[in-house]
């Protein structure tokens, strides 16, 4: 097939799971960006039928606001859920932004976070800046744009914890058997931004029984293929491949990278024997509280009030829902938040793009926290902790889960 052949190929395939948009409307319902504007373009209804109407030659050629129409959407897949037809909307976001980006350009934003969030020498260096950045409380003088990196709740500090005392019934997954050395994929946030929350990670996994090795990996590609840089994320996910095939278990406490690494076989799915490796690959991927739950782990009870915030790659990509409820309600005083899987806002870069939207919906979510009296609000997703910060203080911490449910470290 020539590469006209090609693309006029995609974009008939494109065109034809836009077509199954009916314009009912139930995406206007659960859409957190047309819940504080009411633009019909926010939606999934109206960025499909601008989509549309692009690839079928209604609207011209060269349409700058066609591209900031298809980048503003947050990927939460919120309207995927609730779609008769169960389109889904962020792949063809994504697949929009990836043609629009090679027939246009990027933008310098997106091409400097691509670029960024992949050199492994940016990351290293960036983690030495943040880090003293954050010792000198530089988040309070940059509005929230760098987050902070809590320390552990700071009450009701547990005693060793209980490690695989008793069965826990679970209608999730299974581990291998005898599989207790896995690899522990340290997502680009999670090392730049929050140290702390990933040696936690580490000491909770260690505590469960499995012996944990911390391969150097590439960022795991989400950064790029969200703002339509295929080539890129391909790249790095063909690099994670090498490194991680060799391990029966690879487990990350980002639901980001979760979701980007078992996405690995669709994305390079035009590329056979890549694509076969890839799926051996994904079913080898863990959510840091699906493993736990799956390994028996018992955490020791703190003496803390605590709500949980569904990341939507976490919750909706994977499904992962239950498994970190049944460690914080073993772990703490456990309260489920209204509308507990509602998009923060956060979306990788999109807080920094359209601050004054995020704000908006953050302010939601920051109400639903709040009136559930916890003191701290936990999520399992750098993303969504990088955005929910900017709401702690006044009674709550925004923490990830590894902090409350790890045993102290030594000496403590």
């Amino acid at each position: 097939m020539s590469d006209i052949e090609k693309t006029s190929s995609q974009k008939d395939d494109l065109v034809s799971l836009l077509n199954q948009c009916d314009r009912c409307g139930a995406c206007t319902r659960v859409c957190p960006l047309y819940e504080v504007n009411a633009l019909d373009r926010a939606t999934a209804r109206g960025k499909l039928a601008l989509a549309k109407a692009y690839l079928t030659g209604v609207i011209p050629e060269g349409n700058k606001t066609l591209q900031e129409a298809m980048e503003y959407c947050l990927l939460c897949g919120a309207c995927s859920e609730v779609c008769p037809s169960h389109i889904m909307t962020a792949d063809a976001m994504v697949d929009m932004r990836q043609r629009l980006g090679q027939k246009y350009g990027y933008s310098l934003f997106h091409r400097a976070l691509s670029r960024g969030m992949a050199s492994r020498g940016f990351r290293a260096l960036g983690r030495v800046g943040i880090a003293a950045a954050q010792k000198m409380a530089f988040p309070r003088l940059t509005g929230g744009l760098l987050p902070a990196d809590p320390l552990a709740p700071s009450t009701g500090h547990p005693g060793p914890a209980l490690l695989q005392s008793r069965e826990r019934p679970t209608g999730g997954r299974a581990l291998p058997a005898e599989a207790r050395q896995l690899a522990y994929f340290t997502g680009c946030a999670m090392s730049l931004f929050f140290p702390k929350a990933a040696d936690a990670s580490i000491r909770t996994l260690t505590a469960a029984g499995f012996q944990v090795d911390r391969p150097k990996v590439d960022c795991c590609g989400l950064p790029q293929l969200a703002h339509g840089l295929a080539d890129t994320a391909k790249a790095l996910a063909k690099e994670n491949i090498q490194t991680l095939e060799a391990y029966d278990l690879i487990v990350t406490d980002c639901g980001s990278c979760a979701s980007s690494l078992q996405g690995y076989p669709a994305l390079l799915a035009d590329e056979a024997d890549w694509a076969l490796r890839a799926t051996a690959l994904s079913q080898k991927i863990w959510s840091f509280s699906e493993i736990l739950v799956a390994a028996g782990y018992h955490p020791a009870h703190r003496d803390l009030r605590v709500t949980y915030h569904d990341s939507c790659h976490l919750n909706r990509g994977l499904g992962v829902h239950e498994a970190p409820r049944q460690l914080l309600t073993e772990a703490t005083d456990y309260i489920e938040m209204d509308r507990a899987d509602r998009c923060c806002g956060g979306s990788g870069s999109f807080g920094v793009e359209h601050p004054a939207i995020s704000k908006k919906i953050l302010a939601l979510k920051e109400k639903d926290a709040r009136a559930t009296g916890a003191d701290v609000l936990v999520a399992e997703c750098p993303s969504c902790l990088m955005q929910l910060g900017k709401m702690a203080g006044d009674g709550l911490q925004v923490m990830h889960l590894s902090q409350v449910i790890c045993p102290p470290e030594e000496g403590i």
